[in-house]
């Protein structure tokens, strides 16, 4: 794996792999955040499958926060998404021979990246007695937390072996599952930009419970103005997208400060990527998609104009750079990653 390749780069030299953006699905639940994957299919000579996966991501935001002009939304992934993880395994349903494999190839791993190396998380990054190990021994996923291995699913791994090249993490394993899933060695490598990184993801969600301070809204709290009322309790609430657009948009007419209006377009283009997401099929079975479809090409360059707009008026505005891949994802034809006004038994 290196870093920067493109889908397109990765076809050149990849003959015979398919390519697919993302789709929402019932298999990428959990793994929002990629715009497209490889796909390969082939037999081993002993008669057995192995499937391989690469993942493919949005590129990092400029630092003018600059979006793409409109153009092909095929290019645009096939040119200009990123390589982010790789994922192959091969189905083992016999546990020894499982487990040998997997050793074989963990060798094979340690020949090409060195020693078995536990990852920063290992524990959760909390230092554990000696006394503490032998009760955390009892656990399942014992193996997986002492090399801070955090995925879902993994707490029946064993065989395991993790190694760190620069910004490269590589995993190994045999998966001993015990539900309906099939037993299977895998491997799997991924960059720091990826979905893939589990504890990663935690922390981005545990920081954006408690958004930074917003100085420049502060500020303009002061002076009094509705609006900036509507942009402290409308992502703090669960109005829906509608409510949203309906409470916003009237308030653009009447808002020329630049900072509360990039707030307000910052919102309308959340309440818009919704009305895209949910069209896509990410109420997951609770909306349906197909009610919101007449609107979801409207709402796309709607969403896109909004984002563009707030992120050309201020680029500091808080996750600014969350919104240019949000509105980049967009631009490219895709599903937005998340929802903003979408809730459940709320």
């Amino acid at each position: 794996m290196r870093p920067g390749v493109t889908p397109a780069d990765w076809l050149a030299t990849h003959v015979g792999d398919s390519l697919a953006p993302f789709a929402v699905s019932d298999e990428t639940r959990g793994q929002e955040t990629w715009c497209a994957r490889s796909r390969r299919r082939d037999v081993l000579p002993d008669g057995a499958a192995v499937m391989r996966d690469a993942y493919f991501y949005v590129p990092d935001p400029p630092p003018s926060l600059e979006l793409p002009a409109e153009g092909s939304a095929e290019n645009l992934v096939a040119s200009a998404c990123v390589h982010g993880a790789l994922w192959l395994e091969t189905p083992q349903p016999d546990t020894a021979l499982g487990r040998t494999l997997a050793a074989r190839t963990n060798a094979a791993l340690v020949q090409e990246y060195g020693a078995i190396t536990a990852g920063p998380d290992s524990f959760m990054g909390r230092p554990v007695t000696d006394s503490q190990k032998q009760r955390l021994r009892r656990l399942p996923s014992y193996e997986t937390m002492r090399l801070g291995i955090g995925f879902f699913g993994s707490a029946y791994w064993r065989a395991l072996g993790r190694w760190q090249r620069e910004s490269l993490t590589v995993v190994s394993a045999y998966d001993a599952a015990r539900d309906v899933k099939p037993r299977r060695v895998l491997v799997y490598a991924y960059f720091p930009h990826s979905d893939f990184d589990t504890f990663r993801r935690i922390r981005e969600v545990l920081a954006n419970t408690q958004p930074a301070p917003d100085p420049a809204l502060d500020a303009a709290a002061r002076d009094g103005p509705l609006a900036v009322q509507a942009i402290r309790n409308l992502p703090r609430s669960c109005p829906g997208f509608q409510r949203v657009i309906d409470t916003v948009e009237p308030m653009l007419t009447r808002t020329s400060a630049p900072v509360i209006r990039a707030r307000l377009l910052l919102l309308l283009g959340d309440a818009y990527s919704d009305l895209v997401g949910l069209a896509a099929g990410m109420g997951q079975g609770y909306a349906d998609a197909a009610s919101y479809a007449s609107r979801a090409a409207a709402a796309r360059k709607r969403a896109v104009a909004l984002y563009r707009e707030a992120l050309e008026l201020d680029r500091g505005a808080p996750r600014a750079r969350d919104r240019w891949r949000q509105a980049w994802r967009l631009l490219a034809g895709l599903p937005p990653s998340t929802t903003h006004f979408f809730c459940v038994n709320d």
